[in-house]
């Protein structure tokens, strides 16, 4: 989010999966990050959270997705990881 902000994009974040209605409150905005937990979570954990979240995405229809699992390299291929 950082990047498209400093790329002129006006981004707001969110702490969970934002619905169609909570998008139109905010129509000035470009792009929208979600902060999640799923870095600190085993990969079945990650599966049962993201799938719901992935689904809400492709309902929305929003013309780019881009998920990051992780930003640091403190995942292992036991937590952190989408593939074990």
């Amino acid at each position: 989010m950082e990047s498209l902000a400093r790329s002129g994009l006006r981004t707001i974040l969110f702490t969970r999966a934002p619905t169609r209605e909570q998008l139109d409150r905010y129509p000035i905005f470009e792009a929208f990050g979600i902060a999640g937990t799923t870095r600190s979570m085993a990969p079945d954990a990650m599966e049962r959270t993201l799938r719901p979240v992935f689904e809400s995405l492709r309902d929305l229809a929003v013309p780019i997705v881009h998920y990051k699992v992780c930003s640091t390299f403190d995942s292992s291929p036991q937590v952190g990881s989408m593939v074990e």
